[in-house]
């Protein structure tokens, strides 16, 4: 999966990462966006689908 975002943005994400660890339950930085991922897509699926996955 490859993707752009700002330099500075993704910067921010992985220090508020680091610095919640002891916080969460995400144990990498992958699982984490992985999280804020699906949950932004479940947001929009159910404020624009009905709350069905695009596409189905």
């Amino acid at each position: 999966m490859n993707f752009y975002t700002d330099p500075a943005l993704y910067t921010r994400f992985k220090k508020a990462h680091r610095a919640t660890l002891a916080h969460t339950d995400f144990d990498s930085l992958s699982a984490h966006l992985s999280q804020l991922l699906l949950n932004e897509c479940e947001r929009l699926e159910k404020e624009h689908n009905d709350g069905r996955p695009f596409g189905s």
